[in-house]
Formats: C-alpha cells, sequence, structure tokens
C-alpha cells in the first residue's frame, strides 16, 4: 500500500515580534540605567556592612603592614632608626571611631566603658542594658556558656562558674616569669601556659589568653557604639593605656582589640584624661607641669605630665614625664574593706562568718558598693541585709550603720599606699609637690571624700576633677579618635 506522508502546515504567523529599530535605543539604555541603580544599591548595602568593612581594613592593612616591611627594609640597609610600631598611629581610619577605656575590674568604679564623638563633643555610650559602663569581666558556666559584662557580675561568687576579670593585669605576661607566679597567688582563677608561652586562663583545660577574653568585653563595647552611631560599622579606635607598659602588654591589647574587629591606637591613660578634662577645667588650660591620680579598680598610677610642643591637629600636647605603677593597689580595696567591716560585725554578733558563704558574699559586695556610692553624698548609709543567714533561733539578718568618717579610717592604710606612691613619682622627676600647677582626678575612686581630702592635705591645696571623673579616660579617648580622624579626612 501506497503511504502518503503528510507535511506539517505551514505557519501562518511569526511566533516572535521584532522590535522597531526606533525604540531598541531607549530600551537598551532604560535597562542600563536599572542595572547602574541596582548595582549601586548593592554597593551601598555592601559598604554599610560590617564584613565588608572588616575585609576593606585587611586590605589596607596589609598594605600598610608591606609598606612598614620595606621601609623597615629600607632603613635597615641605611642603618636609620626603625619605622614607627604598629602601635603607632594608623594611616586608615573610619569615618566612625570611639574611645575605649577597658576597665581593670566587674565593679562598677572599675569597669570599661565606650565614648563616641558628635557634634564636637564627646559622650559616654549606654550598654543594652542602659548602664553607662561594663563590667571587665568574663565568666564561664559548666554547661559551656559564656557571659560577658553585666550578666557575668551575677557569677563572680558562684560555685559552678568560673569568673575571669583583671585581665589587664596578665597582658604580655610569660607564664615561665617570675611576675606570673606572683599574679597567680593573688587570681581567684587557675594560670596556665598558653600560645607563645604567654600566661593564659585555664578554663576547663581550655587554654585562654586574656587578650582573648579581653577581646571579648570591647566586642561588647564596640556592640554599644555601632548602636549610637546609627548602625554603622565601626573599625578603629584610641584606648587608653597605662604609661611605661612593655610592649608586650601593648600588643596584648592591640590583640584584644583586633579580636574584636577594631584596629587601635594606644595612648597613655593620664594623657586622655587630661585631653577630656582640660575642656572642663579652664585651670588645666594654663598648667605647664600636672599630676595625674588615677586610682583604678584592680591598679593604682600616678604620672607627672608636662606639657609638650605638641597641640597640632594630629598631635598630642601632653607627654608623660614621669610614672608610677602599682598592680592590686585599686580602689576595689574600699569595697574589700566595707566588706571586712560588716562581717567582721555580724561575726562578733552571731558568730557566724558570712565571708565563708559564696551567696551571703555576693550580697555583702553588692552592699558595700552602694554604700560607698552613697557616702559620696551623704555623711552616713544604713546597710540592710534581711535574712543573710539564720541559726537554730531561725534567719539572722544584717543591719549596720556606716559614716564617712568610719570609711575614711577603714581605707586610710590603702590611701597611704598610694601616696607613697605619689612621692615616689615626684621623686623620680625630680620635683616637689608645690611644683606641680595641678593634681588631678581620674576614675570614680575620684568621687570619694576621703580620697578628695588625703589629696588635699598632702598637695597643701585641694585637687582637680571633672562632674564625672569615671568618663575621662574614655571621653579622652573618643576625642583623639576624633582628631586623628580629622586630620585624616579633613572633616
Amino acid at each position: 500500500m501506497l503511504r502518503i506522508r503528510r507535511q506539517p502546515p505551514l505557519l501562518r504567523g511569526r511566533g516572535f515580534r521584532a522590535t522597531p529599530p526606533s525604540q531598541i535605543g531607549p530600551l537598551i539604555a532604560g535597562l542600563g540605567a536599572a542595572a547602574v541603580i541596582y548595582g549601586t544599591s548593592l554597593l551601598l548595602k555592601a559598604a554599610r556592612n560590617p564584613k565588608f568593612q572588616e575585609a576593606m581594613r585587611d586590605g589596607a592593612a596589609k598594605t600598610a603592614d608591606a609598606a612598614r616591611s620595606a621601609a623597615a627594609s629600607s632603613a635597615s640597609r641605611r642603618g636609620a632608626d626603625a619605622p614607627p610600631s604598629p602601635s603607632s598611629p594608623s594611616t586608615y581610619f573610619t569615618t566612625d571611631a570611639m574611645g575605649l577605656d577597658v576597665g581593670q575590674g566587674y565593679k562598677e568604679w572599675s569597669s570599661a566603658s565606650v565614648a563616641i564623638v558628635e557634634g564636637g563633643e564627646a559622650r559616654v555610650v549606654e550598654s543594652e542594658q542602659g548602664g553607662r559602663s561594663t563590667p571587665s569581666l568574663v565568666a564561664f558556666l559548666e554547661s559551656g556558656e559564656t557571659l560577658v559584662g553585666w550578666p557575668a557580675k551575677k557569677l563572680v561568687f558562684s560555685r559552678t562558674a568560673t569568673p575571669v576579670h583583671a585581665l589587664h593585669l596578665l597582658f604580655g605576661v610569660r607564664h615561665a616569669s617570675e611576675a606570673c607566679g606572683a599574679l597567680a597567688s593573688q587570681l581567684p582563677y587557675a594560670l596556665t601556659e598558653g600560645a607563645g608561652g604567654l600566661a593564659a586562663v585555664d578554663v576547663h583545660g581550655a587554654a585562654h589568653l586574656p587578650s582573648e577574653l579581653a577581646g571579648r568585653v570591647i566586642a561588647k563595647l564596640k556592640q554599644s557604639a555601632e548602636s549610637a552611631a546609627g548602625r554603622r560599622g565601626i573599625l578603629s579606635a584610641v584606648a587608653g593605656v597605662r604609661p611605661r607598659a612593655a610592649e608586650a602588654e601593648r600588643e596584648a591589647l592591640l590583640a584584644a582589640g583586633a579580636y574584636a574587629g577594631l584596629e587601635l591606637q594606644l595612648v597613655d591613660e593620664p594623657v586622655l584624661a587630661l585631653l577630656d578634662a582640660a575642656g572642663e577645667l579652664p585651670a588645666l588650660r594654663e598648667a605647664r607641669r600636672v599630676g595625674v591620680y588615677i586610682w583604678g579598680g584592680r591598679s593604682f598610677s600616678f604620672s607627672v605630665l608636662a606639657r609638650g610642643a605638641g597641640g597640632g591637629e594630629a598631635e598630642l600636647e601632653w607627654e608623660v614625664a614621669e610614672s608610677r605603677w602599682a598592680p592590686f593597689l585599686g580602689s576595689e580595696g574600699i569595697d574589700e574593706a566595707i566588706v571586712r567591716h560588716m562581717a567582721q560585725d555580724f561575726r562578733a554578733r552571731h558568730g557566724i562568718d558570712l565571708e565563708r558563704d559564696h551567696l551571703a558574699l555576693q550580697r555583702l559586695h553588692d552592699a558595700a558598693e552602694t554604700a560607698k556610692a552613697e557616702l559620696c553624698s551623704s555623711f552616713s548609709t544604713q546597710i540592710n541585709l534581711p535574712f543573710i543567714s539564720a541559726s537554730l533561733d531561725g534567719p539572722l539578718h544584717l543591719n549596720l550603720s556606716l559614716s564617712r568618717q568610719a570609711l575614711a579610717q577603714l581605707i586610710e592604710p590603702l590611701l597611704e599606699r598610694t601616696l607613697g606612691e605619689v612621692d615616689a613619682a615626684l621623686a623620680a622627676a625630680a620635683l616637689s609637690p608645690a611644683e606641680l600647677d595641678a593634681v588631678l582626678l581620674v576614675g570614680a575612686s575620684a568621687r570619694a571624700p576621703a580620697v578628695f581630702d588625703a589629696l588635699q592635705r598632702h598637695f597643701g591645696r585641694p585637687p582637680l576633677r571633672t562632674s564625672r571623673p569615671e568618663d575621662n579616660i574614655a571621653k579622652g579617648a573618643a576625642l583623639r579618635a576624633h582628631q586623628l580622624h580629622s586630620a585624616q579626612f579633613g572633616a
């Protein structure tokens, strides 16, 4: 049979319509404009992304490191001085910067704080808990969870957590050194050998470098500053460091900043304090030689500062002529003196040692902080701690009145030790107390009347202090960061 193969029907119309040539140009232009707008929006979003900014910072840092290496090699061949260390003013500064006081302990008077500059004025940024400071404290739970700042403070005397504070004392300390042995006898946590032979904190068998732990605190401060800056990423900061700090100590603080994603510039704490205080205290603007008394939470320093030849846009006006530093001679000793006083009074009345009860000890320290602050503005305070303990006869309460005069007597030995460091610094500088134009009190301990009175007796004139002496270092650091930003960007 003959089969006829059918052909498909012819298409009666085309499947597409050609665009007239007169319309092709505008269409392509419109698509191009849309692509440009979309691409620009993506770039703007990326530029506001902290990870993008960090990548840019890392690229700039690598370029700067390469330049420093080349300069060092060239200088070595010429026999010239080495280029500035990485702690010198950086050539990269973001459009948003902040100032840091990394703090020394977990008490409110020794906590860390952060400041930014708005409208030419420095201000301390509140934490997410609403406070003006963040305890410089990291607590490790048995579950493996880690708490930082205020949540960790509740666990300082817990038996199920490992609280770690006074981290600045461990910066740059080698585990095999005598200094590490001395610190181990004073700190409430175990030390072990970390990377590079440095002293580290032993937590559940793991070694944590102090720079890592301090970096967690700095990251909290950075988060608060970024929130205050409109959620913009901050990559650069100025931080205070004690005068005459060893290079290893400075490197540890720089590493803590890097852990938090920050490129730090370090400036001596008394210089930063003067930078802030001069805006409020006219007497400092005319002074040529100033003593700066900083009674931190876990250490004390007294420095003699001289006005230098600086004062330019990116230059510091003051320089440290002499300084003395004493670890473990801190203002947290005020709290400890009050706690001992309360515990001794309770033991005399009831025969029970509250310092052996970790729950009672937490309440004693909280009460000591409150009483210390109240006695800055009142002549006496009442301490009431109900149900602090119990006996066979029932619950026991602590009721105690503490006067400002009694507190001054309790801390007199501590104050005398700080004045000994003051005299040693003056002797090293070949100066008498009368040769200082002014003495500035820095830190929250400057609020204590006993501190003010002791310095007034020692120098024969009242010392100076700002309305918020606890903010001096952080605000001074923010002002310095603003100076560097202005010098770099001309803003």
